[in-house]
């Protein structure tokens, strides 16, 4: 089996793409354990391996839960746009919960109009 981190050429991608991003991920903005990840995916897109568009700076906490999701290999990237989507609705929702375990604890100093 062909071994794509003792390949110069990949090597070089994944910097690359790391550069474009300024280092950064792309979905929390986490500055360590950086992955490039392919978003069509390395073993079938062989015409896309080294294509910095095909390229994206993800966290390994990230990079991990994506290929937790859709496994490893045979990706794409509508598989990306989709796991974008379920982040932002997993944040919403998130954020509303947290709003109203907020309004729970810290009840309104209002008087109640209700009798």
């Amino acid at each position: 089996m062909f071994d794509r981190f003792f390949d110069k050429q990949h090597n070089q991608w994944s910097k690359d793409v790391k550069n474009r991003d300024r280092w950064n991920c792309q979905i929390c903005r986490r500055i360590e354990h950086l992955n490039s990840h392919h978003m069509n995916s390395y073993d079938v897109h062989v015409d896309e391996r080294y294509d910095l568009k095909n390229g994206i700076t993800l966290c390994s906490i990230h990079h991990d839960l994506f290929h937790d999701i859709y496994g490893r290999g045979n990706n794409s990237k509508a598989q990306f746009r989709e796991f974008l989507i379920i982040l932002r609705f997993v944040e919403k929702i998130t954020e509303k919960n947290k709003k109203e375990e907020k309004d729970i604890d810290e009840p309104s100093r209002e008087p109640s109009t209700k009798l």
